[in-house]
């Protein structure tokens, strides 16, 4: 699952790059701030992908014990 994650990230963030590669290039005004739009938008997505690649990729919490719990009380 965190290899996928990880993919993702690096395919969005391609796509971001494409988007401001294009805004670059782009003839008129509205275009540029459309490509630029969706540049940020694939920024967003990478950005949450690498977050969630991140916490899957933490050890679980461990979870009190019910002995531990029930003794401290």
């Amino acid at each position: 699952m965190v290899a996928y994650d990880v993919h993702r990230v690096l395919v969005w963030r391609t796509r971001a790059a494409e988007m401001r590669e294009r805004a670059r290039s782009a003839a008129s005004p509205t275009d540029v701030e459309d490509f630029e739009m969706l540049a940020s938008y694939w920024e967003r997505r990478a950005a949450e992908a690498e977050r969630r690649a991140e916490r899957l990729s933490r050890p679980p919490e461990p979870k009190p014990d019910a002995m531990t719990t029930s003794a401290e009380s």
